[in-house]
């Protein structure tokens, strides 16, 4: 299941329109993130195929998207406790 776009796309919209510190925000987004999490944990678990890439840039996506995500959020800490 390819959800880290949207979920990323989503998180930045809830963060642009919503207050950062209040938990509440994130519970919406957290479903839709852990649907994600628990089928590709069950079928890693199972030994089912995970499925074939996508051609073009949503493939590039998923294979950039882990790293991508880790630097973006390591930067934004970085320029937030500066």
């Amino acid at each position: 299941m390819r959800l880290h776009v949207p979920v990323l796309l989503g998180l930045c919209g809830l963060l642009v329109v919503a207050n950062a510190y209040e938990p509440r925000v994130y519970g919406e987004l957290a479903v839709v993130a852990w649907l994600a999490v628990w089928t590709g944990a069950w079928r890693w678990a199972s030994g089912a195929n995970a499925g074939e890439r996508a051609p073009g840039w949503i493939g590039l996506v998923d294979r950039t998207a882990g790293v991508g995500i880790g630097v973006a959020f390591v930067l934004g800490a970085l320029l937030w406790l500066r």
